[in-house]
């Protein structure tokens, strides 16, 4: 009777050990497949610019890289003054692929000093990830100088001053030819005067000699008549 409950008793020991044994395997099973899910939260890797950095010029943009990828919709990003104030807030709606960068200009009529990224974002789990990076720059990005933004002169603007100077010089060039009609005129004057003068000259002799010839006959006639 003794021995049999104690082949009773062994036989139920050996049982809770297969069940505690059983036990602990499926805790340690579910421990390891849960572990990559736990850890699966997107972290901040890198960040441009980098936490803390002090910039001569304000950047053009900056960028958030996170460990794992991140819902598109689900980007927040504040930008908080020197005070902790809020400056402004960007709402990123996507990210370039595979989708673990946050990208987003930079305001360019942010004054230099020192500025707070708040970011939060959505993991491919599920699980929200908030985080703060600073950075400050002493000056914005300078203005382009007027010489440099002066379009270069084109075939059509170089057109102009060409015709421009054309008018200029045809005073000078027309000049002889105003002068010639007043050389041409005198030509004409002196040519018209000499002709009327040669014209004139037979006439003034045929009236000399006209008058010649009646005085010739008029003596004629007194003489005949002093005789008769």
């Amino acid at each position: 009777m003794v021995a049999a409950t104690a082949g009773t008793r062994t036989l139920v020991d050996v049982h809770r050990n297969i069940a505690l044994a059983a036990t602990t395997a499926m805790v340690f099973l579910l421990s390891v497949l849960m572990a990559p899910t736990a850890s699966a939260h997107a972290d901040l890797q890198v960040s441009t610019p980098e936490d803390g950095e002090s910039l001569e010029i304000a950047p053009e943009e900056v960028r958030l890289t996170f460990s794992e990828e991140l819902f598109e919709e689900l980007v927040e990003i504040s930008i908080l003054d020197a005070a902790g104030d809020l400056y402004s807030t960007i709402e990123v709606e996507q990210t370039p692929p595979p989708g673990t960068d946050v990208i987003f200009p930079w305001p360019t009529q942010a004054p230099p000093g020192e500025y707070s990224i708040a970011y939060r974002v959505v993991s491919a789990d599920g699980h929200p990830v908030t985080g703060t990076i600073s950075f400050s720059y002493a000056t914005t990005s300078p203005e382009p100088s007027p010489s440099d933004t002066a379009p270069e002169p084109t075939p059509s603007d170089s057109t102009p001053s060409a015709e421009s100077s054309t008018p200029s010089a045809s005073p000078a060039a027309s000049s002889p030819t105003a002068s010639a009609p007043s050389s041409s005129s005198a030509i004409e004057s002196s040519t018209s005067s000499s002709t009327d003068s040669s014209s004139g000259t037979p006439l003034v002799v045929l009236g000399v000699v006209l008058l010649l010839g009646v005085i010739a006959t008029s003596a004629i006639i007194a003489r005949a008549r002093q005789r008769n």
